[in-house]
């Protein structure tokens, strides 16, 4: 790898070229050359631009192993008008072009090529595009300095619990199933929905904790309400294409238009104002709330269950 010192005083650009063939020779050949190679871009750098601050320094090792990790060359420059670092091709090698006073900046850009977004290690050809199921349906795929899609590895996909998106499965299988880059339905399996459907939101709060009448028996995992978007574009030519809010509320669903699934979230921003209202009055009702004694309960239940008993005597003795 060639690591270059980029100066440029007033209308004068003075290179100093510091070859170094990292990849070559023995491992601790290749570790000496390395340490001399950054001392003598440190010291270069140091005493051209009198800018580089110790601070950033310390990334300097960082990211001349990082460059070689990718088999790129690295000029470091005081020039303003390089604004962000970039990647170029000079001499036929591609080049990190990176701002001497913001190699901090430039070890995180270089970095990040070839690893993981979330732990950061680095990719095999099992990782997957940085698209997950519970971003927003405006998600664009990020890319690295060098153009390429971040990606994230498998693990982590894994870890995260979340469904694979179409776009994580990629383009063949949008394709194939005519899906929408957030879709989450397995479409290969058996009994496979043929609808595209976004990760639904729901609450926390479960739908069997504030059923008191016992209704939601049959749906007591069920959270009390969701939302997710739906398109249904099956035989598009003859059915058209139709996007869908389902509204869950405990074991039922609403299917609405983007129209009426507006109306629906005003008159629920409209509810929640007057929940609001009608919560804090009974916070101060409250107040005045007071634990019965169990005794008296206990002796007042006993008394009930003796006229009932009465009662229903005298009802079989009249028969």
């Amino acid at each position: 790898m060639a690591i270059t010192s980029f100066h440029r005083s007033g209308a004068t650009t003075n290179l100093t070229t510091f070859p170094s063939q990292l990849a070559n020779g023995s491992r601790r050949d290749r570790d000496s050359r390395r340490r001399s190679a950054t001392e003598c871009v440190s010291g270069s750098v140091a005493d051209g631009a009198h800018q580089h601050a110790d601070d950033d320094a310390q990334y300097l090792p960082e990211l001349v192993r990082e460059c070689e990790r990718l088999g790129f060359d690295l000029q470091l420059t005081n020039d303003p008008a390089v604004d962000v670092p970039e990647i170029k091709v000079i001499n036929d090698r591609r080049t990190v072009i990176a701002r001497s006073d913001e190699i901090g900046v430039a070890r995180d850009d270089v970095r990040a090529i070839g690893r993981c977004i979330e732990c950061d290690s680095e990719l095999d050809d099992t990782a997957v595009l940085y698209f997950p199921a519970d971003a927003l349906l405006s998600f664009q795929p990020c890319k690295d300095m060098t153009g390429a899609d971040i990606r994230m590895c498998r693990p982590c996909v894994e870890a995260s619990c979340l469904p694979l998106t179409a776009a994580q499965r990629g383009p063949e299988w949008m394709l194939r199933y005519g899906c929408t880059p957030w879709c989450i339905n397995d479409h290969a399996e058996p009994v496979a929905a043929e609808w595209h459907s976004a990760l639904p939101i729901e609450t926390e709060l479960r739908d069997a904790a504030i059923d008191s009448g016992g209704c939601s028996a049959n749906g007591d995992t069920l959270p009390w309400l969701t939302a997710q978007v739906v398109v249904t574009n099956d035989k598009p030519h003859a059915y058209g294409r139709r996007t869908r809010v389902w509204l869950g509320y405990g074991v039922h669903t609403g299917e609405l238009p983007p129209a009426e699934a507006r109306e629906a979230l005003e008159a629920m921003r409209s509810f929640v104002c007057r929940l609001e209202h009608v919560v804090k009055q009974a916070e101060e009702i409250a107040r005045d709330d007071f634990d019965g004694d169990p005794d008296i309960a206990r002796l007042d239940l006993e008394a009930e269950d003796r006229r009932i008993r009465a009662i229903t005597t005298a009802r079989n003795g009249a028969a």
